[in-house]
């Protein structure tokens, strides 16, 4: 489901209008018509237009980026007017193997997993993702590439996206924009790297393990499966593992 965008956001008012839990609001306000989502200056909440409903977690890392990166009311106005929320259905792709990255989205619910097909028909997930992380094949965006890998739903899901060429266009005209996709491309290569080391000093036993303490929630929200590829390993070399640490009393 896609939200459209109503009136013209320039020279915008931003709150945060928080409703009962478990959702909140975030609205932009031009004259007296609330407009979309964007985060901002907390103020009395008295929309009666167009409004969406915000997961707290997202709204939190929302909050949180706004102000690590000392992002302008004017700079959260033009981003308002790209600004569209969808939903996704489990196993449903936000970008395909194969086609032309073009949205850069925030996990607002749902957990979804990056993954390439190979020559022989093997699938291999490369990572995953939950609420409050950002959702792009951005590096196949960058080089101006086909994505050679996908990024799949794992449970029903709800996002917030903009298209990249906009956003890249908002890169262009303010600071704030660039300390923030220079510090994600940073945490994309931080991500990358320890991977690699992972798989080259340590044994499955020690991944997994790592795995467990990393992502707590994902143990019992994910196909084991899926956690199997993601660890370098088959599914049955997962339950021996499982089975090993259960005997121990690592696990429940």
């Amino acid at each position: 489901m896609t939200f459209p965008l109503l009136g013209d956001a320039k020279n915008a008012k931003v709150w945060i209008c928080r409703k009962k839990k478990p959702l909140a609001t975030l609205a932009v306000k031009t004259r007296d018509t609330p407009v979309a989502v964007v985060p901002g200056k907390v103020a009395p909440c008295q929309t009666t237009g167009y409004e969406v409903p915000m997961d707290p977690t997202l709204l939190a890392q929302v909050e949180r980026l706004t102000r690590d990166y000392d992002i302008p009311t004017s700079e959260l106005a033009k981003l308002v007017r790209l600004t569209r929320t969808s939903s996704l259905s489990k196993r449903a792709y936000f970008v395909e193997q194969g086609s032309q990255p073009d949205r850069l989205a925030m996990i607002q619910t749902g957990i979804f997993r990056v993954v390439c097909l190979t020559e022989a028909g093997e699938e291999k997930t490369l990572a995953f993702r939950r609420p409050g992380q950002f959702l792009a094949a951005y590096t196949p965006y960058l080089e101006k590439r086909e994505s050679w890998y996908s990024i799949q739903a794992l449970t029903e899901a709800e996002l917030v996206h903009v298209p990249l060429t906009a956003f890249d266009a908002l890169v262009q005209g303010h600071p704030s924009w660039e300390r923030l996709v220079k510090d994600y491309i940073v945490q994309l290569l931080i991500e990358k790297e320890d991977r690699e080391r992972s798989f080259l000093t340590e044994d499955a036993t020690t991944r997994y393990r790592r795995f467990l303490a990393n992502n707590p929630e994902l143990e019992t929200e994910i196909a084991q499966s899926h956690i199997a590829s993601y660890l370098g390993i088959s599914p049955v070399s997962l339950s021996r593992i499982r089975a090993q640490l259960k005997k121990a009393g690592e696990l429940t």
